[in-house]
């Protein structure tokens, strides 16, 4: 597997495993529940495996372009809390979102 695809899953795979734990923690009826919950178990095993995915991408990608690429996690957090839990972010949310973006273009560019 290339290091670029295992980063670009790993920041995926973030922003699934945040959905899922949300998921996890909205249908359980208290916080010890929530703990043992199938959707909570299954976002942190998918935590393990982005843990390993970033540990290979970065035996090759440097250390400042990871942690750039890494801060999509939180548009795609964002998206998929809005797409599929259907959750209305606040408008400060949508400014951070617009500022990691804004950010990446000119971590790029310059």
């Amino acid at each position: 597997m290339s290091h670029a695809l295992a980063l670009a899953l790993s920041i995926l795979l973030t922003g699934v495993a945040h959905t899922v734990i949300r998921k996890g923690a909205q249908s359980a009826a208290n916080a010890a529940q929530s703990l043992f919950n199938p959707y909570t178990i299954a976002g942190y095993v998918l935590f393990g495996l982005v843990t390993l995915l970033m540990v290979y991408a970065a035996q090759i990608i440097p250390l400042r372009s990871l942690t750039a690429w890494s801060s999509l996690s939180n548009v795609i957090t964002v998206m998929m809390a809005v797409i599929f839990l259907h959750e209305k972010p606040h408008p400060l949310v949508y400014s951070g979102v617009a500022l990691i973006t804004l950010g990446l273009i000119v971590f790029f560019i310059g």
